[in-house]
């Protein structure tokens, strides 16, 4: 699953559409120190 960049906008809104479902408070967002960028790479 790829998630948007955004800051924490696109991981607390998945967070809150899980918790809608399955309580409130179950799950958390957590903030990366270094969340990196939207660059593509390959190994």
């Amino acid at each position: 699953m790829e998630v948007e960049n955004n800051g924490q906008t696109a991981p607390r809104t998945l967070v809150d559409a899980v918790n809608a479902e399955v309580g409130a408070g179950t799950y958390a967002a957590l903030t990366h120190p270094y969340p990196g960028t939207d660059a593509s790479r390959s190994r």
